[in-house]
C-alpha cells in the first residue's frame, strides 16, 4: 500500500464515520419524536375516554327522563 492508497482508506473511514454519526442523529430524532406520538396517543385515549364516560351519563340522564316522562304519562292516563 502506499500513500495515496492509505489517504483514500481514510478519506472512505471519515466518509463512513460522518455516515454513522447522521444516523445515530437521525435515530434519536426519530426516537424523540416516537415518543411525542406516544404521549399524544395516550392523551388522545384518555380524552376518549372521558368523553366515553360523559356520553353514557348523559344517555343515562336521557333514559332517566324518557321513564319520568312514560310514567308520568301513564300516571295521567289513570286519572
Amino acid at each position: 500500500m502506499d500513500d495515496q492508497d492509505i489517504k483514500l482508506l481514510e478519506e472512505k473511514l471519515d466518509s463512513l464515520v460522518k455516515y454513522c454519526e447522521a444516523l445515530r442523529l437521525e435515530k434519536q430524532d426519530l426516537r424523540n419524536r416516537l415518543n411525542e406520538a406516544t404521549a399524544a396517543l395516550d392523551k388522545m385515549r384518555e380524552e376518549r375516554n372521558s368523553i366515553r364516560e360523559r356520553v353514557v351519563t348523559l344517555v343515562d340522564k336521557i333514559d332517566r327522563l324518557g321513564d319520568m316522562a312514560a310514567g308520568s304519562i301513564q300516571g295521567n292516563s289513570a286519572d
